[in-house]
């Protein structure tokens, strides 16, 4: 379940994979049923102004859902499996358990229980989206799953924790630039499971599954 604060709509996941979207101040009415996922929707996050969500789910993809001004919804669906090699698909089962929304509504990113992160941009002029993998230089996909990810408030980097005990911060240096990567740890736990950043985007939190956490500074 989600809320959204600005709208006030609330989200609410169905197990037939379905997202059903209410309005607070008629909560007894029937809601606004999405349809496109066929699995479980393990993931969801959203802009602050409610009308670009992205989820993720078991049946392997991704959507992002677009609210136009007359409140109708659309989707289209990321696939994170292209360009994943056959070997990488029999390691794990390649479920999507971490998805997050740039807060501008123009990028999301979405992470496999493969440890596979993948960067999706829409395009102004089709509203198309396309994803491109990105690495570090470890890239050890099957031993790397990836329980969160999070942007930054300004949008100008994102946080992915990982099952190896360690959470990276991604950034470019400019627009056109490729993506790097600084590794912090910290974690005790078997995988570092959560993260969020303070709403100024002065510091970041990553919790582990032991209960240990941290607060990390910029």
């Amino acid at each position: 379940m989600r809320y959204n604060p600005t709208t006030e709509d609330i989200f609410v996941v169905g197990h037939n994979g379905d997202l059903v979207v209410y309005d607070r101040h008629n909560i007894d009415a029937e809601g606004v049923t999405l349809e496109g996922h066929t699995g479980w929707i393990t993931t969801a996050d959203m802009t602050q102004d409610g009308r670009v969500l992205v989820t993720g789910s078991d049946d392997r993809t991704a959507r992002v859902w677009m609210k136009d001004e007359s409140g109708n919804w659309s989707s289209q669906v990321l696939d994170p499996t292209i360009g994943v090699t056959d070997a990488e698909l029999a390691d794990t089962p390649f479920f999507l358990r971490a998805v997050a929304c740039r807060p501008d509504g123009k990028e999301v990113v979405t992470g496999s229980v493969n440890g596979i992160l993948t960067v999706w941009n829409k395009n102004d002029e089709t509203g198309e989206w396309t994803g491109s993998r990105i690495r570090d230089d470890r890239d050890r996909v099957g031993h790397r799953h990836i329980p969160s990810v999070n942007y930054r408030p300004d949008g100008k980097e994102f946080v992915s924790t990982h099952q190896s005990r360690d959470s990276l911060v991604w950034s470019k240096s400019d627009e056109g630039s490729d993506w790097e990567n600084r590794e912090i740890t910290g974690s005790t736990g078997h995988r570092v499971g959560f993260s969020a950043y303070h709403p100024t985007g002065s510091e970041l939190l990553t919790a582990g599954e032991q209960g240990d956490a941290f607060i990390w500074g910029r």
